[in-house]
């Protein structure tokens, strides 16, 4: 039975045969409005309702990071008609972490075709698919249309800034920076401030560095962002001196001068390295034969109260042990019971021992080293060798320590040949081998450069040494400081001063830093030349660098 409460006017007509009312035209016309009206409202009530279901159900699946189905569910919703501003902006939010070429152009077609204008999601998600195919290029381009279009956000910022701060792009990456802080009305992001403050930690920009770190400071944002940026400072805001120290400890003159750099920065500052870092540069100035640097840092390290590694003790000793230093070689040895000496410390204060003819403790060592299976380096066994033949007693240690060296293939000098007091035609011969090799041979290392150099000064053969000095230079290998002691050494006891002075040139052309043993050389150069105005004024520097280097100089005076 159909009730028409709405209509205002009577139900007029005619009653039929059976009984059933007829209705007028009029009537007729009236009931179908209102019908039509009524389903199209339901219709419409009911695709709402649909629609704001489908839109809730693709925004939790974009905040679950579910490509494969949102995709499904946006291709649903555009064949019933359903999508809606949001639909998109979710969709681009959702492709903006998970950069993909061909769908975000997809996806800028529909919105076109739909008579929509982009917005910040989309232009976002644009710039980082670019960014994620490294089209810098083309984020920029995009940057530039969100500009003209109103639709910049900071987090458009965020991500050229970080993209550029990773690549090391410093000029770029400075430019948004600046561009963001003069245009840019809200909050600068925390991060932002992470990723400039890392970028000048990887290029070692420590000024611009600490421009940061003081802006970061002097900022008057809300309370929730001083909170954020408090934490960048805490996980950033350290300059890393020690892990630079650590990374440029290493055999270059132009190392050593960022290292002393960066301690004279920490020393500015009262930082301390860590103790790591302290124990690299230790064993860099050890190595590389840096005596005052190495004598000062190791004093620096004790008065802070680190105790210096294993590595790095060695380093020390053995330095000390190969310029001849017994008081301060038994000092570290005696006072550092944790000292365990490695095969190079056990070899330099074995040959060190030899040179000054102490037979007592070089036996005592070599025989540690024999218990303990440590080698014996060429120049050790030479110098112990000549310990042996200066005394009568010991021919038989002499032929002992011969055989080794034979069995071993360890060469013998032509020094330890002129002191052989022992007939001995397998030694000769051996020997006469190894000097045809060495002959036709050249060093393939930067070591081995350098110890032939070294060897060649210690047997007197200037000619020799200079030409290996100026072919090592050719072949672009760097000569040790030892090295160029033992060349000005060399000149010094020869009486050539003018040789002397060039190698000094050399020495300061390559960043090296004369130390008390490098003059000394040079003294005696010029006491031997008879130049006794120079000798006089090197000799008043070396008193002036330290109080060791005058007694040096009186026993060469003597």
């Amino acid at each position: 039975m159909l009730v028409f409460p709405l209509l205002r006017a009577p139900l007029r007509g005619s009653v039929s045969v059976t009984g059933t009312a007829v209705l007028r035209p009029s009537v007729k016309w009236r009931f179908y409005q209102y019908s039509t009206a009524n389903i199209t409202r339901r219709q419409r009530k009911l695709e709402g309702v649909e629609e704001k279901t489908a839109e809730k159900k693709l925004s939790q699946l974009v905040s679950q990071q579910k490509v494969t189905e949102a995709e499904v569910l946006f291709t649903e919703m555009s064949k019933n008609n359903l999508l809606t501003p949001e639909s998109y902006n979710s969709m681009f939010s959702l492709l903006s972490k998970h950069p993909h070429t061909e769908k975000i152009t997809e996806l800028k077609r529909k919105m076109s075709e739909a008579g929509l204008l982009p917005t910040r999601v989309s232009r976002l998600a644009e710039i980082r698919c670019a960014l994620f195919l490294r089209n810098y290029e083309a984020a920029e381009e995009i940057f530039q249309s969100s500009i003209s279009e109103k639709l910049v956000s900071g987090t458009m910022y965020d991500d050229l800034i970080r993209f550029f701060a990773s690549a090391k792009n410093v000029k770029k990456a400075e430019y948004y920076f600046s561009h963001m802080k003069e245009n840019y009305t809200g909050n600068i992001p925390a991060l932002v401030f992470g990723s400039m403050l890392n970028l000048y930690k990887n290029t070692e920009n420590l000024d611009k560095f600490s421009g940061i770190v003081e802006e970061i400071q002097k900022t008057t944002q809300n309370s929730w962002q001083r909170y954020k940026l408090s934490n960048i400072l805490k996980e950033h805001g350290s300059f890393p001196f020690s892990d630079y120290l650590i990374k440029y400890s290493q055999p270059n003159s132009e190392y050593v001068k960022r290292v002393e750099e960066y301690l004279r920065q920490m020393s500015e500052k009262n930082i301390i390295p860590t103790l790591e870092a302290a124990n690299s540069v230790l064993s860099m100035y050890s190595r590389n034969g840096y005596i005052k640097h190495a004598q000062q840092f190791f004093g620096e390290m004790l008065k802070n109260s680190q105790i210096p590694s294993q590595v790095a003790l060695n380093d020390l000793v053995s330095m000390y042990a190969k310029i001849g230093n017994v008081s301060e070689t038994e000092y570290l040895i005696r006072n550092f019971s944790h000292l365990r000496l490695d095969e190079f410390t056990y070899n330099s204060v074995v040959c060190m021992y030899a040179k000054s003819g102490d037979l007592e403790k070089s036996e005592t060592y070599f025989l540690e080293m024999t218990q303990n299976d440590v080698a014996l380096t060429e120049a050790t066994a030479n110098r112990l060798l000549r310990l042996y033949l200066v005394h009568e007693n010991l021919a038989e240690k002499a032929e002992r320590l011969c055989d080794y060296m034979i069995n071993s293939e360890i060469k013998i000098w032509d020094e330890t040949i002129r002191h052989c007091q022992i007939e001995n035609a397998e030694f000769v011969g051996y020997q006469q081998d190894q000097r045809s090799l060495s002959e036709t041979e050249h060093p393939n290392t930067e070591q081995e450069w350098n110890d032939t150099i070294i060897h060649l000064a210690q047997k007197f053969k200037a000619e020799k040494a200079e030409s290996m000095y100026r072919k090592m230079i050719s072949a672009n290998f760097v000569p040790e400081p030892a090295t160029f002691y033992a060349l000005i050494n060399l000149s010094g006891k020869t009486g050539d001063a003018e040789k002397a002075e060039y190698y000094m040139r050399e020495l300061e052309s390559h960043g090296v830093d004369p130390d008390v043993m490098i003059y000394n050389a040079l003294f005696n150069a010029y006491c031997h030349s008879g130049d006794l105005k120079k000798a006089e004024m090197v000799f008043f520097h070396i008193v002036s660098m330290e109080k060791g280097g005058s007694n040096m100089i009186t026993s060469h005076i003597y």
